[in-house]
């Protein structure tokens, strides 16, 4: 079976999430900074939008810290992050709280414990308009988007990547990095025929290399945030160290999706989401909470 090309409308699926909570996924909450849990105005800009995304990362993810904002009354279960270029009003509308919620500044938290396929040393590949930070196993190991989620970085700078990259020195972003940012440099970014991410920021970034063993359980969030509205996208891919993958034009991998069940978004345009692999591994949804203290 040749790559599935990305950019599609999940087959017909909500891109955010399934309303089956027995859907075997994780759980996803959506946030609104711009208004409490009392539906009053915090007057939060963009800048400060940004500002509370770090700190709960940085805090280390305590979900008690988001209380004081509005939350979603429906949850959505979600089994793979693959949301091509769309509206950001998409998030509310799929949340069911598009009359009570503006779209910007509303952040959407995934959590849950999986399962991966086989003992290995993975990283996740991924990328967000605006904000995409994954949590495995306590850890933050992806950070990659328009603006980061764990230090003050502007990702659409290219001055800012060349650092990244070890192409350039900035004593100060080198040492926001080695405080905050969760993947090491010279980070690696994957770029793809046709991507419209590639200028923007870069392409894909490749995570934090990290370990998992089969039938283990692993705790995971997955956090992607919208500032400013407008337009918003999230991609989330799993590489196998070590494993064989085809090649894009580019010479990138063509990988899979990170995915916690066996279907697979509908072909669509390069241009919205890089080529995947259909024959990846699925990974489980483990049976752990992960609730307790700070949750």
């Amino acid at each position: 079976m040749g790559p599935g090309i990305g950019g599609g409308a999940s087959g017909g699926v909500n891109p955010f999430g399934l309303l089956d909570p027995n859907a075997g996924a994780m759980i996803g909450t959506f946030y609104d900074m711009k208004q409490t849990d009392k539906r009053q105005s915090t007057d939060v800009t963009p800048a400060d939008m940004v500002k509370i995304v770090r700190e709960f990362v940085n805090d280390g993810w305590r979900e008690n810290s988001l209380r004081k904002y509005y939350q979603a009354p429906q949850k959505l279960y979600q089994t793979r992050v693959f949301i091509p270029k769309m509206s950001a009003d998409a998030a509310p509308a799929a949340f069911k709280c598009e009359k009570e919620v503006q779209p910007s500044r509303w952040m959407v938290l995934y959590r849950g414990s999986v399962i991966p396929p086989k003992t290995a040393r993975y990283r996740f590949v991924g990328a967000a308009d605006d904000i995409l930070v994954v949590r495995f196993n306590r850890k933050t190991v992806l950070d990659h988007g328009w603006t980061s989620g764990t230090t003050p970085m502007t990702l659409s700078n290219e001055d800012t990547r060349a650092v990244l990259r070890g192409e350039k020195e900035n004593r100060d972003l080198e040492k926001e990095i080695r405080r905050d940012y969760p993947m090491k440099r010279p980070v690696t970014y994957y770029q793809y025929e046709g991507f419209a991410w590639n200028d923007a920021i870069g392409g894909l970034a490749v995570g934090a290399e990290f370990e998992a063993n089969a039938g283990s359980e692993y705790e995971m969030e997955i956090l992607i945030s919208e500032v400013p509205g407008g337009s918003f996208g999230a991609l989330l891919y799993v590489e196998e160290n070590g494993a064989t993958y085809q090649k894009d034009p580019t010479g990138s991998p063509i990988l899979p999706l990170f995915r916690l069940e066996g279907s697979l978004p509908t072909p669509g345009s390069k241009s919205a989401a890089p080529s995947f692999d259909p024959g990846g591994p699925v990974w489980k949804l483990g049976k752990k909470s992960l609730g307790g203290p700070g949750i």
